[in-house]
């Protein structure tokens, strides 16, 4: 199916070079919760949060650019 919608074919590579590589996926992680994943962000601040963060906490939202 996958090619089907993309037209290509992979390039097949082993899962020890994927593994060190700089482009493979990470799943972002809280910086405060290091254990947890991220699964939310605020729309004004755009700070991320995993379950465990207090997200009732004051916001910051981030300034736009002067002209």
């Amino acid at each position: 199916m996958h090619d089907e919608l993309f037209d290509l074919d992979h390039d097949k590579i082993s899962i020890q070079t994927y593994l060190n590589s700089k482009h493979k996926f990470t799943r972002p992680v809280c910086p405060q919760h290091k254990n947890m994943d991220v699964l939310f962000a605020c729309e004004v601040c755009l700070n991320t949060f995993c379950d465990d963060c207090d997200s009732s906490a004051p916001c910051k939202p981030i300034s736009s650019p002067s002209k």
